[in-house]
């Protein structure tokens, strides 16, 4: 078959995403000028709620198959991109949608993010492997798809400065502008007077690094479910349940945590390990909810039942990628408030008043770094939250 050229290509991959967009009740919009953006999909004025619901789609089109990340496209608010394989072959023909923390994800398992390439603000490649068909293969659109796709996506979001009070935003987690890794990512003639990092009281300080949506509190009561099966000894139930939870929007989840462009604080004293002990006993006393961002919590030891019992195959492995993300992100650990290599003194570090309890996405996003560097409130401002929670310790007896 003879090879198309570029034009060509992106031409019949815009027609045929149009195709899909239109095919689940969407309507689609083509800007005049190509200022980044290919097309606009959003939803019928009838069916949005109120509220416009729309996304800005980039095209990446391939005659057989290509996957790449830009980093001049994070500051592209609820951008989706549409990579759409096997154009030379209508009956493989595919489209996947990732956001940018998706495809940053993906790119961050692979590997892609500490190459040469990605230093210089890009990387691609043609050369699809298992790994990543396996890691795009929640993003594969069907039917139905696309119009929850922009719907989960599009969709109005709250201020920043509603992160962790009262605010209605149909569960979506705060816009990458609003959070520290975007103003990382962003050299500084691009951050505007509101990204820009702020001192003292002139900023609106956030409660967590990133505030879970609702992907992350469908997964808590699912684990909820799969804990209360197990219990009444049902483990092919609780794997089936396990099995309903979309994996690829928490993994995104549990990326959108990282921070750069910020210079850890120097180190004055080395970490000790902490007793499994302070471990239960602050995790107990704040009642298994992050003290961060307020989302219950899983006890470790029933984390570790929860795993036994499921059996095989293993659901908790040595590395992030072996885990499932359901258990990755709700994990709960005492956290140090003041890092504790800020302290000559191992003893005032892991001190019970320096210590609350932490969900594993809200302690690695916070790392080593201060909560005045991240802009964060001081999590003991806000008490213990103590209610019918009980970290799934049910399952220990």
């Amino acid at each position: 078959m003879q090879s198309r050229d570029t034009q060509s290509t992106e031409i019949i991959g815009r027609s045929y995403l149009i195709s899909q967009l239109v095919r689940d009740g969407l309507e689609v919009a083509r800007p005049e000028r190509d200022r980044g953006v290919d097309l606009i999909a959003y939803l019928d004025l009838d069916e949005a709620g109120g509220g416009f619901v729309a996304c800005p789609i980039q095209l990446k089109a391939a005659t057989a198959q290509s996957f790449g990340i830009a980093r001049k496209y994070a500051k592209f608010d609820r951008m989706l991109f549409a990579y759409v394989w096997h154009l030379d072959e209508s009956d493989k023909s595919c489209a996947y949608a990732l956001t940018y923390d998706e495809s940053l994800a993906i790119a961050t398992e692979m590997g892609w993010t500490e190459t040469a390439s990605w230093a210089g603000g890009i990387y691609s490649s043609t050369k699809v492997s298992g790994r990543l068909l396996g890691l795009l293969e929640p993003h594969l659109m069907g039917p139905g798809d696309w119009k929850r796709k922009i719907r989960d996506v599009g969709s109005p979001r709250s201020s920043p400065a509603g992160v962790g009070g009262d605010f209605d935003h149909g569960g979506a987690r705060p816009t990458r502008a609003d959070r520290p890794e975007q103003r990382a990512n962003s050299s500084p003639d691009e951050q505007t007077p509101e990204t820009t990092p702020r001192s003292g009281d002139e900023r609106d300080l956030r409660r967590s690094v990133v505030e879970p949506g609702p992907e992350v509190h469908l997964a808590l009561e699912s684990l909820g479910r799969v804990t209360d099966l197990l219990v009444a000894g049902d483990p092919s139930g609780a794997r089936a349940e396990l099995a309903t939870l979309n994996e690829g929007p928490l993994r995104s989840y549990w990326a959108s945590k990282q921070v750069r462009g910020i210079s850890r604080p120097k180190a004055v004293g080395k970490r000790q390990k902490l007793s499994e002990a302070d471990h239960d006993a602050v995790l107990a006393r704040d009642g298994w909810h992050c003290r961060y961002c307020g989302i219950g919590v899983i006890d470790r030891k029933a984390r570790r039942q929860i795993v036994a019992m499921l059996g095989d195959p293993p659901v908790w492995g040595g590395s992030d990628s072996q885990r499932h993300a359901a258990l990755l992100v709700l994990s709960g650990v005492a956290d140090h408030v003041e890092a504790a290599t800020s302290f000559s003194d191992p003893a005032l570090a892991d001190s019970h008043d320096n210590l609350v309890a932490s969900c594993y996405t809200c302690n690695f996003g916070k790392s080593s770094f201060s909560c005045d560097q991240l802009g964060l409130q001081d999590p003991r401002q806000h008490p213990a939250v103590i209610d019918s929670w009980d970290g799934l310790t049910r399952i220990i007896g």
